[in-house]
């Protein structure tokens, strides 16, 4: 394990030092960024607050941690005693964060928990046991690269809520080969 790290640090590093000749050009930096792959990125994002920062700052335009399927499942279909430990169950800092400064975003929430609005519209009975589920890799038997997410459906706090928004802002922000969903906007006004 300490090798590998080594060697990323100091990929890392090389991939710092060569950026850090360019500094008074930032749209060279950002064509240079274009070129790693996403693990690069994020080990470059670590060296310093300058490339943290432009990262951060052109990260739509920079290539995305990428998924091979997204697809939202029953958590009844899923029998293995092994997909249990495939749940992702880090949960953010929200305590920490400066969504709750927003008075507008937490009316909003309020008078959506209030209502009940469910986070997934299901027909069955089945509507609190949706999970999405994230394919690492193209396979069609013994895929054991995979991911389940599960989020709240019908939230019961502005906690909940903002543990939502983190998991969906961070998936809107990767890509995916394929996806299975049926998605259903409702716009109020």
């Amino acid at each position: 394990m300490g090798e590998d790290n080594k060697g990323e640090d100091k990929k890392g590093c090389r991939m710092s030092l060569f950026l850090e000749s360019f500094k008074s050009r930032i749209d060279v930096q950002v064509g240079i960024l274009k070129w790693l792959d996403y693990e690069d990125l994020m080990s470059l994002k670590l060296t310093n607050r300058h490339f943290y920062s432009l990262i951060n700052q052109h990260k739509r335009e920079l290539p995305r941690k990428e998924f091979y399927r997204l697809r939202l499942v029953v958590a009844k279909k899923i029998v293995r005693k092994s997909d249990s430990s495939k749940k992702i169950t880090f949960k953010p800092d929200i305590a920490n964060s400066d969504l709750f400064s927003n008075d507008q975003l937490v009316e909003k929430w309020r008078a959506a928990i209030c209502k009940s609005t469910p986070l997934y519209l299901n027909e069955g009975d089945n509507i609190g046991n949706v999970m999405i589920k994230l394919d690492m890799k193209a396979s069609w038997f013994n895929n054991e690269n995979y991911r389940f997410l599960k989020l709240p459906n019908i939230p019961k706090s502005c906690e909940e809520m903002a543990i939502i928004r983190f998991w969906l802002k961070q998936l809107f922000d990767c890509a995916f080969q394929l996806s299975y969903l049926k998605i259903l906007y409702l716009i109020r006004k």
